[in-house]
């Protein structure tokens, strides 16, 4: 038994007191399958691509960046739309003669103490509420634009409901390089 079909025409997004609508050209169908595709029957050979084909490759490839970076950034603002209570503005370093290699520009190794972090910072505020954001260095000096060594550190942005706390007691907490806190 096939349930029917349902369709809509607009999307509603609440966030704190925004209110976003969105009309759509097309319904969008709920409850309809896509048709799967063969595997390997019928299936044309990959030619190696010519110029043109190349450069309209990297357009799509580049226009689906573009997308997911203006999806994530809306989804960012709903975020903080929708918690008012985020006020403090704290950015975390990390001082590259903290570590042996002087690099921090692997991720992974740096999520890993950001998050022992927050969980040294829950204990001190249990009711913590944060929004973080990673983001990469350059991966040039500033003034001498002379390339570093081992590429762009990671630091993170993070919007907390934290009280206003004195940069050197979150820097001790941090443990890892400069804290400024806004």
């Amino acid at each position: 038994m096939d349930l029917p079909t349902r369709a809509y025409w607009q999307k509603i997004i609440i966030s704190g007191n925004v209110l976003e609508i969105y009309d759509y050209e097309d319904p969008i169908r709920l409850g309809h399958k896509r048709k799967k595709r063969r595997q390997g029957v019928n299936r044309k050979p990959k030619i190696p691509p010519n110029e043109i084909e190349a450069e309209y490759e990297e357009f799509k490839k580049e226009s689906k960046n573009n997308f997911s970076m203006r999806r994530t950034k809306s989804n960012i603002v709903r975020l903080i739309n929708a918690n008012p209570e985020l006020k403090a503005f704290v950015t975390l370093t990390f001082d590259d003669k903290k570590l042996s290699d002087g690099s921090f520009t692997d991720i992974d190794k740096c999520n890993l103490i950001f998050t022992n972090f927050i969980k040294r910072l829950k204990r001190q505020y249990p009711n913590l509420r944060y929004l973080a954001v990673p983001e990469f260095q350059s991966d040039y000096y500033y003034h001498s634009k002379i390339k570093k060594e081992y590429g762009g550190n990671i630091h993170y942005h993070l919007l907390c409901n934290l009280p206003y706390v004195a940069n050197d007691i979150l820097s001790k907490i941090w443990g890892h390089g400069f804290v400024n806190m806004v």
